[in-house]
């Protein structure tokens, strides 16, 4: 199978989610030619079908291929003709930590003041999602209507 793979754990900032990538690859005297990886990542029980399907197997020409994800590593694929050299990825980041000071972690330190990240009123937007959430997992349908008008009221 000629699969080329990149570890995900070397990115910084640290990788949440996959969105999209594509690669340089190169071919006999031509080089450096970018070639586009489907968004939708493959499942691996479709990898063999879509490397012997001529309609979706990877082509450097149509400048196109696939990819799938396993054990933190990207793995991007070729019909065999060609040689991937880079791979570019966008990704969604894992958020900073929010802490506030005043009690030990479970390891062993002191908590610190770390605001979040987001903007403040997505904050109130997120803890609205949050508490429906959890009303809906504790069939409090009161909280569940509260929090439904006060989601409607800030948009």
């Amino acid at each position: 199978m000629n699969r080329w793979s990149a570890d995900l754990d070397l990115l910084t900032p640290e990788y949440m989610f996959y969105i999209d990538s594509y690669f340089i690859a190169s071919k006999g005297g031509c080089k450096d030619k970018v070639i586009y990886v489907n968004k939708d990542l493959v499942k691996h029980s479709d990898i063999i079908t879509l490397l012997i399907n001529t309609n979706y197997k990877p082509s450097f020409e149509y400048e196109e291929s696939f990819c799938s994800l396993s054990d933190s590593k990207i793995s991007v694929y070729t019909d065999g003709t060609f040689t991937p050299s880079k791979i570019y990825i966008s990704y969604l980041r894992y958020p900073q930590r929010i802490d506030y000071p005043g009690y030990t972690k479970f390891d062993g330190t002191s908590s610190t003041l770390s605001n979040c990240e987001l903007a403040e009123y997505l904050e109130d937007e997120l803890l609205n999602l949050t508490v429906q959430e959890l009303a809906m997992d504790t069939e409090n349908n009161p909280a569940v209507q509260y929090t439904q008008e006060r989601i409607r009221t800030s948009e």
